[in-house]
């Protein structure tokens, strides 16, 4: 049986996308003409707010703590051996899944904290070959 890495995939994007879409960057052509570096209030009102990054997040976070939970309800011990991890390998996406919950609740209470309202969890249908 082939083995899903759909969550180690998510964990790696997952990261990077906030920081893509929420960091505005001068130009180059900007920066050589010695135009401050600091951005106007006006340009920081169109980008995304605090909250809005939180529960990105969030959302990211109840994803990947269902991708590591249905992928171990899904397989056994036997085929993650089977595949030629390791007998600690599920013991360890355990411990992986613990966290990606103890994230969710961090970021519950950072985007209460901030005034927002955290986003609801979703049904997923996680695919498993």
């Amino acid at each position: 049986m082939k083995l899903c890495l759909l969550p180690i995939f998510i964990h790696f994007f997952a990261f990077f996308i906030p920081f893509a879409h929420a960091v505005p960057f001068k130009r180059d052509a900007d920066l050589a003409s010695g135009r401050s570096n600091r951005l106007s209030e006006p340009l920081l009102n169109q980008f995304v707010v605090d909250t809005e990054i939180l529960n990105f997040g969030l959302a990211m976070e109840y994803l990947l703590s269902a991708a590591y939970r249905d992928g171990l309800a899904r397989y056994s011990n036997q085929d993650f051996e089977s595949a030629g991890f390791g007998s600690f390998t599920p013991g360890r996406l355990l411990e992986i899944a613990d966290h990606e919950d103890s994230h969710v609740e961090i970021l519950k209470t950072a985007v209460s904290e901030a005034g927002g309202y955290p986003v609801p969890k979703c049904e997923y249908q996680l695919y498993f070959p």
